[in-house]
């Protein structure tokens, strides 16, 4: 088998080999085709997407790359519904990277030192029909990756109390603005008076889920809020 794939592989790159490849490939390592290489090209040659430096309600914004680009809606689109956990390592390193990069500058400008990292939840009969959560995942890749020695990572610091619609299924704007609000609270017992925060998500388009749960971190006392989404 070993030498059947290298046969194939050395051979010119046409579509329908590459498929045989990519088959063999999945019977030996249990893989599927994946996009890493044009994500991290992606990165290199454009950065961040979206940045928005601190306001004066103490918030920032960055959101990595646009939801447009179709490998990377597919790729977010395999790990949120598909488990396919091998995106939630690529995206982690890739967040690993920006935010070891972020910190070391906030560290400098606005004393952030050791913030928390925390993400948007799901609800938990969301969690129990998909059996896991992305935005967990993707974190927990970007700590095993580095960012873990800058951060402390609470996977439980919110709670989604309310069952809402996904927003991808709502239409109208003011639907979507509406929809999340009071669906979150911060998990019983915390302090978070003056804290710094790190908010995650995979991905936001009018930005009121992610509001949401901002706003629930500064009515609690967090001190700065840094925000960051995979796609915009």
């Amino acid at each position: 088998m070993e030498r059947y794939t290298q046969q194939i592989v050395a051979q010119p790159p046409i579509k329908p080999q590459r498929k045989i490849v990519q088959i063999v490939l999945s019977i030996l390592f249990g893989t599927r085709p994946i996009y890493t290489t044009q994500i991290q090209q992606h990165w290199i040659r454009h950065g961040v997407y979206r940045y928005q430096p601190f306001d004066h309600n103490k918030q920032s914004s960055s959101s990595l790359f646009p939801y447009q680009t179709p490998y990377i809606s597919r790729s977010v689109h395999e790990l949120k519904f598909y488990n396919q956990r091998i995106y939630a390592r690529c995206f982690g390193e890739l967040l690993s990277e920006y935010l070891v990069e972020l910190l070391a500058d906030y560290s400098l400008m606005y004393h952030i030192k050791y913030p928390l990292l925390c993400y948007v939840p799901s609800h938990p009969r969301r969690l129990r029909e998909r059996g896991y959560e992305p935005n967990r995942l993707v974190l927990q890749y970007a700590c095993n990756s580095g960012l873990g020695a800058w951060v402390s990572f609470r996977p439980g610091l919110l709670r989604k109390i309310r069952h809402t619609h996904r927003q991808s299924h709502i239409s109208k704007r003011d639907q979507r603005l509406s929809n999340p609000r009071g669906a979150f609270a911060l998990a019983p017992g915390v302090d978070i008076q003056n804290q710094d925060i790190i908010l995650f998500d995979d991905v936001t388009t009018t930005g009121a889920t992610i509001s949401e749960c901002i706003r629930v971190l500064q009515d609690s006392g967090a001190r700065r809020i840094i925000s960051v989404t995979l796609t915009h």
